[in-house]
Order: C-alpha cells, then sequence, then structure tokens
C-alpha cells in the first residue's frame, strides 16, 4: 500500500506543477492524463520541466520520466 500511496503521490504532485504551469487537464486515469494544446514543442517543455522540478523537490533513487505522446484521440496516445 505504501508504493502504491507514494506513486499516487508524485504523479498528483508532477500534475498540479503541470497544472499551475498553464495546461489544462481535460482527463485523467491512473497514470495517464489528457490535454487540448496548441503547440506541442511549448506543451513538451512544461512537462519536462515539471517533471525535472519534481525529481529535484523529491531526490528519489530513482529517476521520475514519463513519455508523451500526440494524438487526435485516447486511442492514439494510449
Amino acid at each position: 500500500m505504501l508504493i502504491k500511496k507514494t506513486a499516487v503521490y508524485v504523479f498528483d504532485t508532477w500534475l498540479k506543477s503541470i497544472r499551475e504551469k498553464g495546461i489544462k487537464i481535460s482527463y485523467q486515469c491512473h497514470d495517464e492524463w489528457l490535454a487540448n494544446i496548441e503547440d506541442k514543442e511549448k506543451t513538451k517543455e512544461i512537462i519536462n520541466t515539471c517533471i525535472e522540478e519534481l525529481n529535484n523537490k523529491l531526490k528519489l533513487n530513482v529517476l521520475i520520466k514519463c513519455s508523451i505522446d500526440f494524438g487526435e484521440n485516447y486511442a492514439s496516445v494510449h
């Protein structure tokens, strides 16, 4: 249970940072989220900045990483 709660904390902390930088999340489930965006490069930059800030804040013994996919619908990015 501790691992699951830690993972939720890590994900929610990261998502909070992403929202604070202006990305409006339209869907979230488990460890995935979707947003309608206009600028892919700016969005990638925000996501990567937030993950870097998260790693600096938590100082875990592993780096938290993410994949970034773009598509027209959930099926194309899942």
